[in-house]
C-alpha cells in the first residue's frame, strides 16, 4: 500500500456547465494544515463488501485497523443510504432475498429475510431503503397471461415475520422515506411512459398522494431538509414532503448537472451536494462533482486537471471515480477512484475551488465505493 503526498496544484476552472479539461501547468501551492481526522470506506473486494479505516498524520493518510464487525456480503447495485446508514439487498441462494441494514456510525446492523412468499427469484426488485423502524422493498411481480403487478413492501424491523405489501399502479423506480411517509418514483412503462409519484403513510399503509410528473424523471432523493428531489436531465423538482408543493429549477442550455446519477451522494453543512457524476456522453466518465442548489452552479473535478499523464495513467493508473466525501473540518474532497484493469484503487485528497490544490492520496486493496467521514 502507497502513500503519495503533492505539494502542487493547480486554478480548476469552474463554469456553469463543468469544470473544462485544461492544459494549464500545475502552481506551486503551500500544502494546507491538516486537522486529524478518521475516514471510514466502504469498499468492493474481489465482489464482496467489506470496510477499511484511514486516519490522517503528517504523511498524509495511513491505514488503521478497522473495529467495525461487517459481516460478508456481496457487492449489489440495490441498495441504499441515509447519512452514515446503509442498506444492501441480495437474493439468497434459497431465494428468500436478504437486507443487509448497517449504521457506521454504530457499527451495528441487521440481517433481515424479505421474502418468504412469494419466491425472491421471481420477482423483479427495483430498489430498496430504510428509515430508522423499517425497510422498504419495490419489486415487481410478472405471472404468464397477465399484467405485471406493481408492489411496495414495508417491513417493520422489530416484526420482521410480518411485511405488508401495497399495490401501486406504476412501475415502481426507487423509493425514499420522509417524515413518515415513502415517497415512490413510478413509471407507466406500458402506455405513454411518463413518470409519477405515489406517497404512502407508513404507519397507515396506505397510498395518500398520487401524481404524474412528466417524462424522463430519473431519480429522486432527500435533501437535508427532508424534502424530495425530482430529478431529470434538464432541471429538478424540490417537493415538500409534507404540503407535495414543488419548486422547479432549471438548468438552461449548458448546465446538465445530472444529479440522478449519484449511487450515494454527501451535503455539507451550507447544502452543496457532493457526488459522482456519470457523464452520458462517449467518454463515458465517472467524475467527482459538487453542485451548489442554492446558485445552481455545477463544478466537476476531472482528473486530467490536476494529475499528470504520468501520475494519471502510470503512478495511480487511475481508471475512474468511484466515490465520493467531504471532511468539512479541513475542507478536503475525498475521491474514491478504480485502478485500470485492476480490483483495486484508491483515496484522492482535493482542496476544492476556488482555492483549489491536490493534496495526496493513497492506494487500497479493493475498490471505494462510499467514503465516510467520523
Amino acid at each position: 500500500m502507497k502513500t503519495y503526498t503533492y505539494k502542487v496544484g493547480i486554478l480548476l476552472m469552474a463554469f456553469l456547465v463543468a469544470c473544462s479539461k485544461s492544459d494549464k501547468e500545475p502552481q506551486e501551492n503551500e500544502p494546507p494544515i491538516s486537522i486529524k481526522a478518521d475516514y471510514t470506506l466502504l469498499m468492493d473486494q474481489n465482489g464482496v463488501l467489506t470496510t477499511q479505516s484511514l486516519q490522517t498524520s503528517e504523511n498524509g493518510m495511513v491505514p488503521k485497523n478497522n473495529d467495525l464487525d461487517f459481516p460478508p456480503f456481496p457487492s449489489t447495485n440495490i441498495s441504499y443510504a441515509d447519512a452514515n446508514s446503509f442498506s444492501f439487498f441480495e437474493v439468497t441462494s434459497d431465494c428468500k432475498g436478504r437486507i443487509l441494514r448497517f449504521n457506521f456510525d454504530s457499527g451495528m446492523y441487521q440481517l433481515i429475510e424479505t421474502f418468504l412468499n412469494p419466491n425472491a427469484c421471481d420477482l423483479n426488485i427495483t430498489a430498496i431503503a430504510h428509515d430508522n423502524t423499517h425497510v422498504f422493498l419495490s419489486f415487481i411481480k410478472s405471472e404468464v397471461g397477465k399484467s405485471d403487478s406493481h408492489y411496495v413492501r414495508i417491513i417493520n424491523i422489530t416484526d420482521v415475520e410480518s411485511p405488508v405489501d401495497i399495490e401501486i399502479g406504476l412501475k415502481p423506480i426507487s423509493v425514499v422515506p420522509s417524515n413518515g411517509r415513502l415517497f415512490v418514483l413510478t413509471n407507466d412503462d406500458e402506455i405513454s411512459d411518463e413518470n409519477g409519484i405515489s406517497v404512502i403513510d407508513i404507519d397507515g399503509q396506505s397510498i395518500i398522494y398520487e401524481k404524474l410528473i412528466g417524462f424522463n424523471a430519473k431519480k429522486i432523493f432527500k435533501n437535508p431538509e427532508g424534502n424530495i428531489v425530482i430529478s431529470y436531465p434538464e432541471l429538478h423538482t424540490s417537493l415538500n414532503s409534507m404540503s407535495f408543493e414543488g419548486v422547479y429549477t432549471q438548468y438552461g442550455e449548458t448546465l446538465r448537472p445530472s444529479l440522478y446519477s449519484a449511487t450515494y451522494n454527501i451535503f455539507d453543512s451550507s447544502g452543496k451536494m457532493y457526488y459522482i457524476l456519470g457523464t452520458e456522453d462517449e467518454s463515458n466518465d465517472e467524475i467527482p462533482a459538487v453542485y451548489d442548489f442554492q446558485s445552481n452552479l455545477a463544478t466537476l473535478y476531472y482528473f486530467e486537471n490536476f494529475l499528470s499523464e504520468t501520475e494519471l495513467t502510470s503512478e495511480l493508473n487511475i481508471q475512474t471515480a468511484t466515490a465520493i466525501g467531504y471532511d468539512e473540518k479541513n475542507r478536503f474532497i475525498l475521491v474514491g477512484y478504480k485502478k485500470r484493469d485492476s480490483n483495486s484503487g484508491g483515496i484522492l485528497r482535493l482542496n476544492p475551488s476556488p482555492d483549489f490544490a491536490y493534496i495526496d492520496a493513497i492506494e487500497l486493496y479493493g475498490i471505494p465505493m462510499a467514503i465516510l467521514v467520523q
